[in-house]
């Protein structure tokens, strides 16, 4: 099944679905969330975030989470099953099962984001396989024990709906209800044009079109701002005077990605101001804060075109502990 799914034109990965990817070969769920808590043993993930879907924000995860949540919980899972194994193996499959569980439904990590930083600790530049002799295993073993598969085969239908539990397919919008009068009240029209949209967007047709448009972009040498332009026109194509989602408003660009820009560039104007983005004061009553400062910085930067892409941008950093206020001091 394949297990890709795509968030804003951006490829992405359940976390329920990383250890398939070399079918339990390299990474079980605790070494997921050990991953994903930045711990020392897997340094070369250092950075990796995942995500979650908020309403129509897409919302990181703190590592520390990843750390004192759910490390402990597949510590504790763990345990439990090695109490009362009969076997070794029964107790692996029942491992393979409920850890899934306990990572989180609906939860992902950006494809290209993942794929670079596994090759760094699996790679041939990274960590070495032992065989069962001892012996280091050969680049060509390890490589094909390694290698992602984005289209694992996953024989019970069951583990597979708990995979893709979050990322369900987009259904059609119901049939509007008439109105007593008989006629159609439109409350239904939104929700019938967004599920509209979300199938063309994860149409094969569509997907390649972008890839295509994306690379004349980049081989052309352009800014990132001139490749998001390109992406508005190809959507308009498709969509025609359709009234994009907000969800679509902060859309990726190519080369450089646009969240992570964003965020890039409120961290770059904090520092030029002359503050610590991890030691940020806090407001003091009736007067504009830092907050206010870098907006203003920032105002009629291309990358924040909209009214709340800036406060999304700047909530992103906070929960992904970038940004951190410190309370002020208050006098006796």
């Amino acid at each position: 099944m394949n297990v890709i799914v795509m968030i804003e034109g951006r490829e992405a990965i359940p976390v329920r679905a990383i250890p398939w990817l070399t079918n339990w070969e390299t990474m079980s769920p605790d070494a997921v969330a050990l991953a994903l808590a930045w711990d020392e043993h897997f340094f070369r993930f250092a950075g990796l975030q995942a995500h979650r879907i908020e309403g129509e924000s897409i919302r990181p995860i703190r590592a520390i989470w990843w750390e004192n949540i759910a490390s402990h919980n597949l510590n504790a899972l763990s345990d439990s099953i090695r109490a009362t194994e009969i076997t070794h193996e029964t107790g692996l499959r029942a491992w393979r099962r409920e850890s899934l569980e306990e990572l989180p439904a609906g939860v992902f990590v950006w494809k290209d984001e993942f794929e670079t930083l596994h090759g760094r600790r699996y790679g041939p530049e990274g960590m070495s396989f032992l065989t069962e002799s001892g012996d280091v295993m050969t680049e060509n073993e390890q490589e094909g024990r390694v290698r992602l598969g984005f289209d694992p085969f996953i024989s019970d239908p069951e583990i597979g709906r708990l995979v893709m539990e979050g990322f369900e397919p987009k259904t059609a919008a119901p049939t509007p209800e008439k109105s007593p009068a008989g006629g159609d009240d439109g409350a239904s029209k939104p929700n019938a044009r967004l599920a509209m949209m979300l199938r063309k967007m994860n149409s094969a047709e569509y997907q390649q079109a972008l890839a295509t448009a994306e690379a004349a972009v980049s081989n052309a040498g352009k800014t990132p701002e001139d490749a998001d332009q390109n992406h508005k026109a190809l959507r308009g194509d498709y969509f025609g005077d359709v009234e994009r989602p907000a969800v679509q408003q902060a859309a990726p660009a190519n080369p450089l990605q646009r969240f992570l820009a964003q965020e890039a560039a409120i961290l770059n104007a904090i520092k030029q101001a002359g503050h610590n983005p991890l030691a940020l004061p806090e407001n003091e009553p009736g007067k504009a804060g830092v907050k206010s400062e870098i907006r203003k910085t920032l105002k009629g930067n291309s990358l924040f075109i909209g009214s709340t892409v800036f406060d999304k941008a700047w909530e992103r950093l906070q929960g992904s502990g970038e940004i951190v206020a410190i309370p002020r001091r208050v006098s006796p």
